[in-house]
C-alpha cells in the first residue's frame, strides 16, 4: 500500500526517479546485524520504523519532506527482508528452505503487496491520504505492542540473541535432501 501511494505522490508532484531510488538505498552489513541484534528485535524494529514512516508520510506538507521517510525505508527494507529470509529458512524442516522462502515471497510480494494496494487504495478514497497514513501508523502501533508482548512471553532470540550459523542449516538442508533421494 505505501509504496504505491507513495511512488504515485512523487510522481504526480514532479520528484524524479533517480531522487527516489539513491533516497532507498541498500544494507550491506545483513547478516552480522541479524547476528548482533537477533532476529525478532530486527523484526520488531522494522515495524517500528514503518510506523515512523507512516506518521511522517501523513505530515507532509511538501515532497522532499517525504526523502527521510524513504532513506528509513531503505535501511530497514534490507534489514527486515534479509531477516525473514533467515528466520523462513531456521523453521523450515529439512531440505525445505526453498519451499518456505517461496512461501515467504508470495505471502509478502503476491497477497500482501497486492491486498495492501487494494485496502490502502478504498481507505485512501473513503478516509484521505493523511488519515489513512495516520490510522496505519496507529495499528502499527497496535501490532507492535501485540508482538513484543507475545515475543517477551515465550523464550526466544528477542532475549539473548542466538548467533546465524548458516553452515549448520546449509548441512541439515543437504542431509535433508539425501534423506529425500532415498525414499
Amino acid at each position: 500500500m505505501m509504496l504505491t501511494a507513495t511512488t504515485g505522490w512523487y510522481n504526480d508532484n514532479g520528484i524524479d526517479d533517480d531522487i527516489y531510488d539513491n533516497a532507498v538505498g541498500d544494507d550491506n552489513n545483513r547478516k552480522q546485524l541479524a547476528n548482533a541484534m537477533g532476529v525478532d528485535r530486527i523484526l520488531v524494529l522494522s515495524l517500528v520504523s514503518y510506523a515512523v514512516r507512516f506518521f511522517i508520510y501523513a505530515s507532509m506538507k511538501r515532497p522532499m519532506a517525504g526523502l527521510p521517510a524513504e532513506a528509513l525505508r531503505g535501511i530497514t527494507f534490507g534489514a527486515f527482508w534479509s531477516s525473514a529470509t533467515i528466520y523462513a529458512h531456521r523453521i523450515s524442516p529439512p531440505g525445505m528452505s526453498a519451499t518456505f522462502l517461496s512461501l515467504l515471497n508470495a505471502m509478502y510480494g503476491g497477497i500482501g503487496q497486492s491486498f495492501g494496494a487494494v485496502i490502502g487504495g478504498k481507505l485512501q478514497s473513503w478516509y484521505g491520504t493523511v488519515n489513512t497514513f495516520m490510522y496505519a501508523g496507529i495499528g502499527d502501533l497496535i501490532f507492535i505492542a501485540l508482538m513484543i508482548v507475545y515475543l517477551a512471553l515465550r523464550d526466544t532470540s528477542f532475549h539473548a540473541p542466538k548467533q546465524i550459523d548458516m553452515s549448520i542449516d546449509m548441512e541439515r538442508d543437504k542431509k535433508g535432501l539425501e534423506h529425500a533421494g532415498k525414499s
